[in-house]
This record gives structure tokens, sequence and C-alpha cells, in this order.
């Protein structure tokens, strides 16, 4: 006879748990824990909040910065403006930051100010120019642009005694003739002075030569022995030459003949200040006229179409004129060579 097992139930027992139908826990077998092979870092939720607020802020900056932003057009109380030495830009209030820059010329940055300009050389007055403006304020950024006419280049010569006058007589003309006509006289006296230092250099070389020559007939005279038929003609010779002085007779006087009559001290400076008074007297007459094209094209187009020709010509031709309103005279001639008459015009 077999004993029952310690977990084992009696037969009133297991009858009573199938008919009401509870699950026996000693009957099932005990299941054994094992281990996990696969280890998971795992963290707690407050260590993972500070990089998900740096993600944050960095997704935040990003979005901000890549955002551009669009200039207003125009400024109400600003005065952006041409002035004859520049472009100059005001402002109600003090801004952060302005700017001006110019076509063909560098940009100009201040801070802190509510007007300033900007000085541009004449090369870019004298034609029509582009300007913008910047202005960044506390909250808003403003955007300008001016276009500036050219201005007289009469109005930029600020000197009398320059060359600027001789490159433009028509603002000038009866100055730009006088000092043509100095610049002139100038360049006469230089050349007539060089003349002469070369002229007396040359005289001074001659001389020279002869004393040398000289020098060099007595050298060979001294190391030469003298002969009797040597006096003989030196004798004949000094007699011959007595002879011929006895029998010349005395020449007239010579009086050359002078442009001016009257001999004044001082007369290269009455000369001088004669030519300065004719020159201003007399201004002149004739006007200079441009005879140079730049460029000239033509082009000749012919079509024939169901009986029917057409005919397209295409002349373009490109003058090379003074700007700022500057008065310009073009000498016009024919296919040949020949002259037509002038023409004159102002831009």
């Amino acid at each position: 006879m077999s004993l029952p097992s310690r977990g084992a139930l009696a037969p009133e027992e297991l009858e009573a748990a199938i008919i009401s139908g509870t699950p026996n826990t000693a009957m099932e077998p005990k299941q054994v824990a094992t281990e996990p092979t696969h280890h998971y870092n795992l963290r707690d939720r407050a260590k993972l909040k500070p990089p998900a607020r740096t993600l944050l802020v960095t997704i935040a900056l990003l979005c901000l910065t890549s955002i551009s932003a669009r200039p207003f057009k125009g400024c109400p109380s600003c005065d952006f403006s041409c002035t004859p030495d520049g472009v100059r830009l005001q402002t109600p209030t003090f801004n952060k930051k302005a700017e001006i820059c110019c076509k063909n010329y560098d940009c100009k940055e201040v801070h802190r100010l509510n007007h300033f300009s900007i000085e541009l050389p004449q090369s870019l007055r004298a034609n029509t120019h582009f300007c913008r403006a910047q202005v960044w304020g506390t909250r808003k950024y403003y955007r300008m642009e001016i276009e500036c006419p050219a201005i007289d280049i009469c109005q930029l010569t600020d000197c009398y005694f320059c060359i600027q006058q001789l490159r433009n007589p028509g603002c000038l003309p009866n100055f730009s003739a006088i000092l043509t006509g100095i610049g002139l006289m100038a360049i006469l006296l230089a050349v007539c002075l060089v003349l002469k230092i070369i002229k007396a250099m040359a005289s001074y070389l001659l001389k020279c030569g002869k004393c040398a020559i000289c020098l060099g007939s007595l050298f060979c005279r001294c190391c030469r022995k003298p002969d009797k038929r040597s006096k003989t003609r030196l004798d004949s010779h000094s007699e011959s030459e007595t002879l011929l002085s006895s029998e010349k007779k005395p020449k007239m006087g010579y009086k050359p003949f002078r442009i001016w009559p009257i001999s004044l001290p001082g007369g290269r400076v009455i000369r001088l200040i004669t030519i300065l008074t004719f020159v201003i007297l007399c201004p002149p007459q004739t006007q200079q006229c441009a005879e140079i094209i730049s460029f000239s094209a033509r082009e000749e187009k012919f079509e024939v179409l169901r009986n029917e020709t057409r005919c397209t010509i295409n002349d373009a031709t490109e003058l090379t004129l003074l700007p700022a309103g500057q008065e310009v005279c073009l000498f016009l001639k024919d296919s040949k060579g020949n002259p037509m008459g002038t023409l004159k015009m102002k831009l």
C-alpha cells in the first residue's frame, strides 16, 4: 500500500475540485525564474528633461534665423536726398544702424546717428548715379533707393588756374583762352631756354676742341726741330700778311634792323604785356567741333515673299558727347569726306 504524497489530495477533495472548477495550484508544476540575457539602459524621467529642452530651444532658434526679414519700402519720416557733394540721409530718431551704398563706390555705415551724408567723387557726380540706403530701427527695417541726376561740370569745377578749366572750355571761354595763351607762352619760353642752353654747351665744346687742337699743334711744333727752310717760309708769310693788312680798306659801320624803333628799358616786359592784352581783347570766335564717332553700325535685310520684296535698313550711330548739359558741336561730313556743316546739341 502506497502512501499519498505530501502535496496530493484526497479523493473527496479531488471530486469537489473537479465539480467546482477551481484550479488546483498544487497540481501545477512550479516555473523556474530565468534571468534576462539583454540589458536595457533605463533612465528616469527627470534625467530626460534637460536634453529635450535644449533640443527645443535649438529648433526654435533655427526657425527664427531662417525667417528672412522683409524690409519696409520707403520711410515716411526719413529724408534721403541728393546734394551737390553727394547724398544725405536724415531720420527722425536715432537708429541702431544705417548704411548708404552707391553704384561703383564703397558703402558707408554708421551707428547711433539720425543724420549723416557722404561725399562722392566728381567722376561719379558728373553722370547719373544710383544710391541705396538701409536703416535698422528698434522694430523695423527700412530700405530706400534714389536716382541722382548728373551735375553740371561747371559747378564741379571749383578752381580757376587748373587743368579742368582747359578740359572744359565751355564754362569760361575767355578765361580758358587766356590760360591757353599763357600755357603756350610758357612752353615757348621753356623751349627757347633749352635751345639757348644747348647752343651755349655746343659753343663751349667747340672752344674746348679748338683749344685742344692748338695745344696739339704747339706740342708738335715744340717737338719738331727747326730747319732753315721753315724759317724762310715763316718770314715770307709774315711779310705777305703785313702787305695784305696795309692794303685792306676800312669797313663801313653796319647797323642791324630793329623791329621796335624805340628802345625803352624793360622792352621784354612791354612785349609780354602787349601780347597778353591782345589775347584778352581778341577772344576766340571759332568753336572746336568733334569729329570722332565712337561706334557706327548698319544692317540691311531683304526678304522676297510671293513676288513681294521687303527691304529693312537699320543704321545706328553712337557719339561721344560731354555730360551734364554741356553744349557739343559736331562736324558733319558726307560719305566722300566733304564737309556738310555743324550741329550743336545739349543733353
